[in-house]
This record gives structure tokens, C-alpha cells and sequence, in this order.
């Protein structure tokens, strides 16, 4: 079979850094074995697609939010699964210097590494992720993309894959990730267990017997923790006052509040802010933000 190459000049020839495409399949659609010298990072939006690397004998089905991010010289074929329904891709095109450069800087600290040829990366993404993502190929097309918009959607990808590592654990069965999902907002946490429990579809002894095997702690235990992480944000970047900020992740007790902070913090929810307000470049009169809380 000839292998196809795509050339970057010939699918942006006017000088721009990125090219970006919704491609939609249908039943019998399928891309021939191809290669290129550009990179790609390409995502399944909708339904399932057949891929198959030009090192492989058979190929394997991507399901949806399945991310690949590929080095230029990877030769491969992309196509409709055979089953019911059309399924999209959103695929974002790019000098691969781009992705060296970002992840250069990151001093091999990234969720990411550099893909080799026919080695792409790969990850799967949540559907809070995919929507993130959504209109990347709109913000890209409306605009002569330069080389700062392509680190600037490599950088926001790569901060969107660290928070779903946070957020999500490989070997958490699918109802757990996606309580957790669920649970991860202001409002998520204020509604609190109940929210859990009713996510879930579990009862409450079963939940908290699967969430402290797979967590390693009680979902009393995870709720304090996250309800403190989400505060301690806001304080850092928000001017409401404390108590404002307290109940906003439920925790209407400022009492309580001030003694979990303390307990997963160090420090009160106060010097936290104060801590981190001096030492950021704002250059802010610390008596202002005391005053607020």
C-alpha cells in the first residue's frame, strides 16, 4: 500500500503556526495510511474510531475522549468504527518545535512527555475535559494562529491533563470517577454527601466501604480535604472575605472551618491568604487583604 505525506506548506501555505479541523466520519470513511511532517494532537469528540499505526498488524478501536498526541513522522490510518452513528474528531496541527519548546520549559515536570514516531502519547479525557476543550478549533480558525496561540492550547491542555490527574485515578472503577467529577465545584461540595451517595447509585455502607479501598480514605475524610483545597484557592485568588468563602464550599461553621483549614493547611485561612498575597508579584498592601478577612 503507498503511504500518503502531508506537508505542512500545503495545509497551511499562508504562514500560520496551527491548523485546526472537525472531521466527521460516517459508516466506510477511512483515511488511507498516511504520514506528515508536523505534529498532531487529535481527540475522539463523539462515538468510537478505528486507528491503526503503520507498525501495527490490526489496529484498535478509540473510544470517545480518547486524546493522541503524535510525532511528525507517525504513519497512520484513522477511520469510521463499522458500528451505528457518525463519529467526530477534533484534530489541531502544528510545527512539532512547538511541543519540544513547551515541554522544554517545564523541565520535565510535565503530565507529558514528547511522542516518538509511530509512539504516539496517549490519555483519556473526562467529559468536563472534552468540553474544555470544545472550542479550541473555533478560537484557532478565527484568527491567523502565531506561535503563541499554539503554546497557548499546548499549555492549557497540559494544565487540563494535570487536574484530571488530580481529579481521577486510573484504577477507580467509572461510578467513583465520575461522583468525584460530580462532587468537584463550590457547588458539588456544598450539597456535600448526599451528592456523593446519590451519584454514586450506591448505598452508604457500600460507598464507603469501595470509596476508603480505592481513596484510601473515609468520603467524610475526602469532603474536609476538598472542601479545604477549593477554599484555600479562592483565598489566593478572590477577594471575598473568609466567612463568604467558607460557606461557599459548605461550610457554614466558621468555627469549624477556621479548625479543619488549620489541621490541612498549617495556617488559618487569614494567613494563607496574607502568606500568599506577599509573596505573589501583585505587590498588594497585605493590610488591605486583612482587613477583608
Amino acid at each position: 500500500m503507498d503511504l500518503l505525506r502531508f506537508a505542512w506548506k500545503d495545509i497551511m501555505p499562508k504562514g500560520g503556526a496551527a491548523h485546526a479541523s472537525r472531521l466527521s466520519y460516517h459508516r466506510g470513511q477511512r483515511i488511507a495510511l498516511h504520514t506528515h511532517d508536523f505534529a498532531e494532537v487529535f481527540w475522539v469528540e463523539r462515538g468510537k474510531l478505528f486507528h491503526r499505526l503503520g507498525s501495527e498488524v490490526s489496529g484498535r478501536y478509540l473510544e470517545e475522549g480518547t486524546l493522541m498526541v503524535l510525532h511528525p513522522r507517525t504513519r497512520h490510518t484513522l477511520g469510521h468504527s463499522g458500528k451505528e452513528g457518525e463519529a467526530s474528531l477534533v484534530n489541531i496541527a502544528f510545527p512539532f518545535f512547538f511541543l519540544q519548546e513547551v515541554l522544554g520549559e517545564m523541565e520535565g515536570e510535565s503530565v507529558l512527555g514528547l511522542p516518538k514516531p509511530d509512539e504516539p502519547l496517549e490519555r483519556r479525557l473526562s467529559p468536563h475535559a472534552l468540553g474544555h476543550l470544545h472550542h479550541w478549533p473555533q478560537r484557532l480558525t478565527r484568527i491567523r494562529p502565531r506561535g503563541h496561540h499554539v503554546k497557548a492550547f499546548l499549555l492549557d491542555l497540559l494544565m487540563l491533563l494535570e487536574e484530571e490527574q488530580i481529579n481521577h485515578h486510573p484504577a477507580w472503577p467509572m461510578w467513583l470517577a465520575g461522583s468525584l467529577r460530580e462532587m468537584d465545584s463550590p457547588e458539588g461540595l456544598r450539597e456535600g454527601l448526599p451528592l456523593l451517595t446519590r451519584t454514586s447509585g450506591k448505598s452508604r455502607e457500600h460507598l464507603s466501604r469501595e470509596f476508603k479501598r480505592h481513596v484510601g480514605m473515609t468520603p467524610v475524610r475526602w469532603l474536609q480535604k476538598a472542601r479545604v483545597r477549593w477554599a484555600a484557592q479562592a483565598l489566593r485568588l478572590e477577594n471575598r472575605g473568609v466567612a463568604e468563602v467558607a460557606n461557599d464550599v459548605g461550610l457554614s461553621n466558621l468555627g469549624h472551618f477556621y479548625r479543619i483549614f488549620k489541621d490541612e493547611m498549617g495556617c488559618t485561612p487569614r494567613e494563607h491568604r496574607l502568606i500568599h498575597r506577599e509573596t505573589s508579584s501583585v505587590g498588594s498592601d497585605a493590610e488591605s487583604y486583612e482587613k477583608m478577612a
